[in-house]
C-alpha cells in the first residue's frame, strides 16, 4: 500500500493505523523528518520513500524497482496542499498513475484521491480542483477498471480531512471492497 503526501495529514494517522492492522505501507513524502516520525510508530512496517510523489524522474525508477510487485491500494493525499494549483495536481496524478499502474493491475488494487472540498462556493480554484479530479476519476476508470482497478476521489471540508481516515482504512483493510466509482463526499 502506498500514501503519496504521507506527511499530510490524515497520512500519518493513517500509516500508523494500517500499518498497526497489518499492511505493509510505503510513505512518500519530500518532508524526511516527518516521515521518520510517521515511521518509528511500526517501523517494520512502514518503509518511508524521501521524494515528491509527482516527480515523474523518481517514480519512474520506484516503478522499475517495484516491477510487478502487486498493489493493493494507492491514497493519493497530494491534492490536500496548499495552495491549489490544478495544473501540478493534474501531473502529479498523471506521474503517480503510471508509475503504479503495473502494480495495481497485477493487485486489482485500488486509487483513492483525498480532496479538500471548499466550503466557500467562491473559491474557484479548489472547487476547479475537484472538478478535475472526478472527471480524471471517470478517464481513468474508462480505462483501467476493464483490467481490474478501480479509481476514487473522495472529497472532504477543507478543514477536516480526517474524516475521511475511516472510509480509507476500510478500502485498505478490504481490497475487494467495492464501492460506487467516481467521488464520493465525505461530511
Amino acid at each position: 500500500m502506498i500514501i503519496a503526501a504521507a506527511a499530510r495529514p490524515p497520512g500519518p494517522a493513517l500509516a500508523v493505523a494500517l500499518a498497526r492492522a497489518g499492511a505493509r505501507v510505503v510513505a512518500l513524502d519530500p518532508d524526511a523528518d516527518a516521515l521518520g516520525a510517521i515511521a518509528t510508530h511500526v517501523p517494520e512496517r512502514i518503509e518511508t520513500l524521501t521524494l515528491d510523489p509527482s516527480d515523474r524522474t523518481a517514480l519512474a525508477r520506484l516503478s522499475g524497482a517495484w516491477g510487478d510487485t502487486h498493489i493493493d491500494l494507492v491514497i493519493n493525499l497530494m491534492p490536500l496542499n496548499l495552495p491549489v494549483d490544478i495544473n501540478a495536481q493534474m501531473r502529479g496524478l498523471t506521474v503517480l498513475v503510471r508509475h503504479s499502474a503495473r502494480g495495481l493491475i497485477r493487485g486489482q488494487g485500488g486509487f483513492v484521491t483525498l480532496a479538500a472540498r471548499p466550503t466557500d462556493a467562491l473559491a474557484l480554484m479548489g472547487q476547479g480542483l475537484v472538478a478535475a479530479l472526478g472527471a480524471g476519476t471517470t478517464a481513468l476508470n474508462t480505462a483501467l477498471n476493464p483490467r481490474g482497478v478501480r479509481f476514487y476521489t473522495v472529497t472532504v471540508p477543507s478543514d477536516a480531512p480526517e474524516v475521511a481516515h475511516d472510509l480509507l482504512v476500510q478500502l485498505a483493510q478490504t481490497p475487494r471492497l467495492h464501492l460506487r466509482g467516481g467521488q464520493h463526499d465525505l461530511d
